[in-house]
């Protein structure tokens, strides 16, 4: 009998400290995260939000900030413990991606998708049929990006040669692909997605990718 009462107290004084180290971890990581987001928000006027170490998913601290009276948030999401491509552990800080977003009323019913070449893109290829691939003027940009949209005329106009140029120079190292990856750019409902599946490891690279977000952003409102 004693020796049940101290295996079940000993299991939960495991369990509470690998927790406690589980809750510590996250919390490190979000420090680490908010630094370089707190740069941002001053920068560009923003705030920050840092969720609770108890929220259901595995967060880091929310930026939002104005551009041109439009609201953009930056956020990460999809976070987890996984096997890496290696076969080893990834924690979940290194599995974090960052999405921004914003909305504007003109983007409803324009749908536009761009992703680098992948076995993915090939799949979207046969269950997007609302959506028709176009090819731009840009032999690289073709070459690394498939392009999907429901209106050809307005992608064109969307895709300046600046933007097609930022999307080419840019790519973030993934500690969970073990590669450099590009951004994934999603338009539709009235909501402008762009995913970057890696977080950027310094302040420029946060600028870089936002830069991105904000090309789009004013070509958006120019057109609209």
């Amino acid at each position: 009998m004693l020796k049940n009462v101290l295996l079940i107290a000993f299991m939960c004084i495991v369990g509470i400290a690998i927790v406690s180290f589980f809750i510590y971890s996250i919390s490190k990581c979000g420090n680490i995260g908010n630094e370089l987001l707190q740069i941002q928000a001053k920068k560009r006027k923003g705030k920050v939000i840092k969720p609770s170490v108890f929220s259901f998913e595995f967060t880091k601290p929310i930026l939002f900030f104005y551009h041109n009276d439009i609201k953009i948030s930056l956020f990460p999401f999809g976070a987890k413990p996984a096997i890496g491509a290696s076969g080893t552990m990834i924690p979940p800080a290194a599995l974090y991606h960052i999405l921004i977003k914003f909305n504007l009323d003109s983007l409803k019913g324009f749908n536009l998708f761009i992703r680098s070449k992948s076995i993915y893109t090939e799949i979207v290829k046969l269950v997007k049929f609302n959506l028709i691939n176009i090819q731009v003027g840009n032999p690289a940009f073709n070459e690394e990006f498939v392009i999907k949209t429901n209106n050809e005329n307005l992608a064109y106009s969307v895709l300046t040669n600046n933007i097609q140029n930022k999307l080419l120079e840019y790519s973030e190292y993934s500690e969970y692909y073990y590669k450099l990856v590009k951004p994934i750019i999603k338009i539709g409902k009235g909501s402008f997605i762009l995913t970057l599946p890696a977080i950027p490891k310094t302040d420029k690279g946060y600028d870089d990718v936002i830069d991105i977000a904000l090309m789009f952003c004013d070509r958006l409102k120019e057109i609209g």
